[in-house]
C-alpha cells in the first residue's frame, strides 16, 4: 500500500498571482485512482490486474470522449511508472528511438470492463 500527493507550494505561477501566495494549487481536480498489481518477487516483473479511476468531471458534454480521456491518462501513467526510462551515458541519450524506449502496449493494460 502506498499513498502520495503533489503540492506546488512556492510555484512561480502562484507567486505571480497577487494575494494568492497561500494557495496550495493553481487548479483543483477531484479524482482518485486505485491499481491492483501482481509482482513476481523473483523477477521483479509487475503485472497490472485492475485499475479503478474516478473523476469528478461535472456535466460531461461528451461522456464517451471524457471516458476515453481518462483511460488514456491511465495508460500513460502506467507506461511512465512501469516501463519508461530515459537512459543517458556521458550526456548522450542511449534509447533515442521507439525501438529502444519501452512504452506500455495493449498487452500491459488490464482488460476494460464496462462502467
Amino acid at each position: 500500500m502506498a499513498e502520495g500527493h503533489y503540492s506546488p507550494a512556492g510555484s512561480p505561477l502562484i507567486a505571480a498571482m497577487p494575494g494568492r501566495e497561500r494557495l496550495s494549487s493553481i487548479f483543483w481536480m477531484f479524482a482518485t485512482h486505485a491499481i491492483e498489481v501482481e509482482v513476481d518477487t523473483e523477477t521483479g516483473v509487475v503485472k497490472v490486474l485492475k485499475v479503478a479511476a474516478s473523476h469528478d468531471v461535472g456535466k460531461a458534454i461528451n461522456p464517451m470522449l471524457c471516458e476515453q480521456q481518462i483511460e488514456g491518462a491511465v495508460v500513460m501513467g502506467l507506461s511512465n511508472t512501469l516501463f519508461e526510462e530515459f537512459k543517458t551515458e556521458k550526456g548522450r541519450i542511449l534509447n533515442d528511438t521507439l525501438a529502444d524506449y519501452k512504452l506500455a502496449t495493449i498487452m500491459d493494460i488490464p482488460r476494460s470492463r464496462p462502467s
